[in-house]
């Protein structure tokens, strides 16, 4: 019984285990081992055969195996392989059939732009980026039914194009979509619907994803560093990746270095570096070997101001061949009008303004901005009833325990002089504390308009709570 059960171990640990095999061979060689255990030879050589031809079904196991696991979870191949990989992997893409419905003027001309881009995508010189009409759901982890999953839709029918020498920037409150949008153009995953086209240098038109080592330049929100390289460890690493030539990396990395300002943590682990620092080196790794496309979400944030200011000039310099195109994920407006030539506003995943910052304050900023500050909050209602008064068109904006915020059409503000008149007479019957009448800022224009339309979104906040972090000015 004892004999069956270590014959039955040993031909368990064959099969499944590649080690044990040469290890029986040696130990059931023996002679010793035959006198010892009194095994005949015809059951000497049964074990001695297992052993031999148990790696050629190791190798078939491993080799389906594999084949599974490519089939899974495996990228796209770059070239035909007769023995692994039959065919290359096709990236299926849905066509996205959902209507957009009612859109703001310069949202449907963006989106007929990528209409036409599309139509004539191989003569098409200009556009580096084609985002056509993405989708992204997710399955809503809140939802209570065990049988019927709820999908949380992350991005609704965006369309966009990015030409060469533009940097786009993308705005919008916590959880809009910024950072979904970055992950499906530079392929790290998959969208529901719709489809990212990106086109090289050589006019090759490639879908997000399969584009070349050398092509795509990617910082993400979370930094992909290895814990235990250096900086300088990093930059080599990638270099060799992109396909760089070693003197060539080595001018290269010196000069991103040198305008980082990364010298003095050339050594320095990773898992040693601080947050402003690692973001850094992260944005360093996405512009080695001048990529055609580079994508960069929230780059800056953890930079102190001088490191924002070294960042923002290598951009400058990145982007004057005009032979690049980039798209910036930013929260800071400053960073904003600094660097991107349009920006495009994202609210509950879907595109809601596109244009210049310019565009963007002389179409929303002819109004005021009236702040009052309370010493006795239980005078709100009656101090609202009294702004009314003064200003028969203002808009409570918000309503906090010791101050309110209105919007004041300029044309029911002027003349400023009657105005601050009446607010001063408003401030000594009601023994305000402070107010302030100013006209609206950029800052101001971009929370009042992402306000507006969370408003009026019914998916953008499906428990009765509104996220919003404003943008830093």
């Amino acid at each position: 019984m004892v004999s069956d059960l270590h014959e039955a171990l040993y031909f368990t640990f064959s099969t499944l285990i590649p080690v044990f095999p040469p290890l029986g061979w040696l130990i059931f060689s023996t002679p010793r081992f035959s006198v010892l255990h009194s095994i005949s030879v015809y059951e000497s050589w049964n074990h001695i055969f297992i052993a031999v031809f148990a790696p050629y079904i190791h190798c078939v196991i491993f080799a389906l195996l594999l084949r599974c696991l490519e089939m899974r979870s495996g990228g796209a191949a770059t070239r035909l392989d007769p023995i692994f990989r039959i065919q290359k992997r096709r990236v299926v893409s849905r066509q996205n059939r959902e209507h957009p419905g009612e859109e703001p003027p310069e949202v449907h001309a963006e989106r007929e732009r990528v209409r036409s881009a599309m139509a004539s995508l191989q003569q098409e010189e200009e556009s580096a980026i084609v985002v056509n009409s993405v989708r992204k759901e997710y399955e809503d982890k809140k939802a209570s039914s065990v049988f019927k999953k709820r999908k949380k839709v992350a991005v609704k029918n965006l369309s966009f194009t990015v030409k060469k020498g533009e940097v786009l920037g993308l705005l919008g409150p916590n959880g809009a979509g910024k950072s979904t949008t970055i992950n499906m153009i530079s392929g790290h995953i998959t969208a529901t619907a719709g489809e990212v086209l990106l086109k090289g240098c050589d006019g090759v038109v490639s879908t997000s994803g399969q584009s070349i080592p050398g092509y795509l330049g990617c910082c993400p929100q979370q930094d992909p560093l290895w814990p235990d390289l250096t900086v300088h460890q990093h930059l080599q690493v990638y270099a060799a990746v992109r396909g760089m030539r070693k003197e060539d990396a080595a001018v290269t990395i010196s000069r991103i270095e040198n305008a980082l300002d990364l010298q003095k943590h050339l050594r320095t682990p990773a898992r040693r570096l601080s947050a402003g620092e690692a973001r850094k080196l992260c944005f360093a790794l996405s512009i080695l070997g001048g990529p055609v496309v580079m994508l960069w979400d929230e780059p800056s944030v953890g930079m102190d101001l001088k490191g924002q200011r070294r960042m923002w000039k290598v951009i400058q310099t990145a982007m004057k061949s005009k032979e690049h195109a980039a798209i910036l994920s930013t929260q800071y407006l400053e960073e904003a009008a600094a660097m991107c030539d349009r920006v495009a506003i994202l609210v509950s995943g879907q595109l809601r303004y596109i244009g210049s910052l310019e565009d963007l304050k002389s179409k929303s900023g002819t109004s005021y901005h009236l702040e009052v500050k309370m010493t006795d909050p239980e005078q709100s209602d009656a101090l609202h009833a009294e702004v009314l008064h003064l200003f028969p068109y203002a808009t409570r904006q918000e309503r906090m325990t010791s101050s309110l915020i209105y919007k004041i059409p300029m044309e029911n503000a002027v003349p400023l002089s009657q105005s601050f008149s009446k607010l001063e007479a408003a401030k000594q019957n009601f023994r305000l504390e402070d107010y302030s009448l100013s006209l609206h800022s950029l800052q101001q224009v971009f929370v009042d308009l992402t306000r507006d339309l969370e408003e009026h979104d019914p998916d953008a906040a499906p428990d009765g709570v509104v996220e919003q972090r404003p943008l830093h000015p």
